[in-house]
């Protein structure tokens, strides 16, 4: 006997936090968001009544079911899970640094981490790859950062932050200091990724209707639209860039509504590629994204959750060899990030109302507790 759980739309709710990289969407129009969806919604929680970890995330997804039905809970760039009669917090925060085992074979050999950032409280922190000896570098009680993504040669820290209403993308030194606002737009900036050269960021963007794939200049100069794929109220978030700078892959249901799926593409936008073919549907979770590459080009990771649970999986470049890499059981987990050396991946882990991050080898063995109360983890160079 077959169950039949019908997925819902969902929509981006205006908030002080915006979840970085998940504009998801819906069929109404929310106040002040400028996404279109219905049914599921991210709703914003204050910020006293959120854990400690990460207002920046902690957005409700709610099923538009009867109370005490079956809940649709999605996380990050909508993929999520079915958990019967509760609500799940999706923290999306996805930029922490850490190091962890030992060189496994096929690693490009790196210097390892010098430490990892990650979001907590609302705002951008810094700490030892062990996790040890955290420092607050942003200290801005209302403006909710999140999603801090290190430049190539660690110096510097992009991040999105709710300083001026909604989610531009800003620069600091790795210290806090030097603060620099890249983007000033109405529509949502969210989730930078840095170019290896470190001459470009590129992110997901509102700004011409619905989410698409832009690229700037690292001075905030010179922004350009990358995709033009995005489809009524779907659209495309997370991007990353491959190693040497040619490609990238990036989430998007513009071609498959209801089902995010992984796409490359070329720098320059051309060679539009899809890598990923789940059999999701508005009915039947297949929603894959916030992918990431190794340090040797040869691996994507990212977040899927066509097995029920949001777990890690990796394949190659090409889309080939797709395999479940690691999950813990009665979770959610979210947003991998590979080391330097490509000897680990850290990711974030949602319990019931916060997020860990949490570390494990490449080859998915080994997992490990790092950070409690702490989401959007990212290795510095």
């Amino acid at each position: 006997m077959t169950m039949k759980i019908t997925k819902t739309r969902n929509t981006v709710m205006p908030m002080a936090a915006n979840p970085p990289g998940i504009p998801a969407r819906a069929a109404r129009r929310s106040p002040g968001s400028g996404a279109a969806s219905g049914g599921v919604e991210y709703v914003p929680a204050s910020r006293s009544s959120m854990p400690p970890s990460s207002p920046e995330a902690a957005t409700r997804k709610r099923a538009d079911r009867p109370h005490g039905g079956r809940k649709i809970v999605r996380g990050t760039e909508r993929v999520g899970r079915y958990v019967p009669g509760m609500w799940r917090i999706p923290l999306i925060g996805i930029v922490l640094v850490a190091l962890f085992a030992p060189v496994p074979s096929g690693a490009t050999g790196a210097a390892p981490a010098r430490g990892l950032a990650f979001a907590r409280g609302g705002d951008i922190w810094l700490a030892r790859a062990d996790g040890t000896r955290p420092v607050n570098l942003t200290r801005t009680p209302r403006a909710n950062e999140y999603t801090p993504a290190f430049s190539p040669d660690g110096d510097r820290i992009a991040f999105v932050g709710y300083r001026h209403g909604n989610g531009e993308i800003y620069v600091m030194n790795a210290d806090g200091t030097g603060l620099k606002r890249l983007t000033s737009h109405k529509g949502e900036d969210l989730t930078p990724a840095w170019s290896p050269d470190g001459r470009r960021i590129a992110f997901a963007s509102n700004r011409a209707g619905e989410f698409e794939i832009f690229v700037m200049n690292a001075d905030g100069r010179a922004v350009r639209r990358l995709t033009r794929i995005a489809k009524g109220p779907y659209g495309s978030y997370s991007p990353a860039w491959s190693p040497d700078g040619r490609t990238l892959v990036f989430s998007s249901a513009a071609r498959t509504p209801e089902n995010p799926e992984l796409y490359s593409i070329r720098a320059d936008g051309t060679g539009l590629k899809r890598l990923t073919r789940t059999k999701g549907d508005a009915e039947v979770l297949g929603d894959d994204g916030m992918p990431t590459f190794s340090p040797d080009g040869r691996t994507i990771a990212f977040t899927s959750n066509r097995t029920g649970n949001g777990e890690l999986w990796v394949m190659r470049r090409d889309g080939s060899g797709q395999r479940r890499l690691a999950g813990l059981r009665d979770r959610d987990d979210w947003a991998p990030r590979y080391s330097p050396d490509g000897s680990t991946i850290v990711y974030e882990s949602l319990r019931e109302a916060a997020s860990d991050v949490w570390v494990v080898r490449a080859n998915g063995t080994g997992a490990k507790l790092l950070l409690r109360n702490a989401s959007g983890a990212v290795y510095r160079p």
